[in-house]
């Protein structure tokens, strides 16, 4: 509502290719939280020391890796997008170094926040994500209302990105010391364990990059002018995208710690049950954006939004309905 079309293109466009640097875990997270499961399951915490040890070096390295893929955008944009605005590509390449480079930065700490997933404490990351990301929403709003520029809102959510890197190094500390991380766990048989792992799942991550990583970069390209309209068709989109994500993903080291000790009836249950919430679950957050949808846009982000997102959102929701029946199947 208070930004003019240009700048909030140019701000979600920020915000797609900062997350490009997020790729880089390659998988490394959901390893943590599944082999942490399984020894902890056994109550090995020397094997769980050596999983967060090795993995946390080599989520140091990916954050190299991210580093350099950032840089690399932040050269490109005036040749991704021929489109944008001149006055706005200086704002772009700033807003992207500090929104990809913090996040590239903050790779490593996501290792600790995966450990809590693996002894299933999920409360604790979850609620320093939940303050993070009302602490950016207001952060971002504040800088909108006194009419900064997208460089400044880059900054306040790189500033608090890195927050939540410390909050989960300080929770880690104070919840999970008995995991031990030093450099005599680093084992080059748990590396070789995490990144086989890593091979398979680094397939899914590009799978989801060809799904929902490019869309927004897409459109910006060809038709700068319709990058708002789609990102916040993307964005209500994501409601449903993210609210599945968040109660799914303890399925994980669940079925991990049942694995570990063979439980194949128990395996199917869970894989049952958890299919047939997944289904009620879409139903209750997609049917409203379907039907209601215009009206919901209408209030949020005027009636402009609405008429050109309307249309957009119904064919998004309907396919990623479809989409995420299968979550249970895949994690399990």
């Amino acid at each position: 509502r208070r930004l003019s079309h240009d700048m909030y293109a140019a701000w979600v466009l920020i915000l797609q290719l900062g997350a490009y640097a997020a790729i880089f875990e390659f998988g490394l997270q959901s390893a943590i939280s599944k082999f942490v499961a399984q020894h902890h399951a056994t109550e090995d915490h020397h094997g769980s020391g050596g999983i967060l040890s090795t993995a946390l070096l080599l989520l140091s390295l990916s954050a190299v890796l991210a580093l350099g893929c950032v840089a690399v955008l932040v050269w490109q944009v005036p040749h991704l997008f021929g489109q944008l605005p001149p006055p706005l590509v200086r704002e772009v390449r700033l807003g992207l170094a500090l929104v990809g480079g913090a996040i590239a930065l903050a790779l490593p700490a996501t290792a600790f926040a995966s450990s809590f997933e693996g002894v299933q404490r999920n409360s604790v990351p979850m609620a320093i994500q939940i303050g993070g990301q009302l602490l950016s929403a207001i952060v971002i709003a504040s800088a909108v209302l006194l009419h900064q520029s997208l460089a400044v809102m880059g900054a306040g959510v790189a500033a608090v990105t890195a927050a939540m890197g410390l909050a989960q190094v300080a929770a880690w500390r104070r919840h999970l010391a008995h995991i031990h991380v030093s450099a005599a766990a680093l084992s080059r048989r748990t590396a070789g364990l995490i990144l086989r792992y890593c091979a398979a799942m680094s397939v899914w991550s590009f799978a989801m990059l060809l799904i929902s990583g490019l869309d927004t970069a897409i459109v910006g390209h060809f038709d700068f002018k319709a990058t708002g309209f789609y990102a916040v068709a993307a964005s209500l989109t994501n409601f449903v995208i993210l609210t599945i994500s968040a109660v799914f993903n303890p399925l994980l080291p669940a079925a991990s710690a049942l694995a570990a000790v063979n439980d194949r009836p128990a395996l199917a249950s869970l894989l049952l049950r958890t299919t047939r919430y997944c289904g009620l679950l879409l139903l209750m957050t997609g049917l409203p954006l379907l039907l209601y949808g215009y009206p919901i846009l209408s209030l949020w982000v005027g009636r402009d939004y609405a008429r050109h997102s309307a249309v957009l959102l119904q064919i998004l929701v309907i396919g990623n309905m479809i989409r995420l029946c299968g979550v249970p199947y895949s994690c399990i």
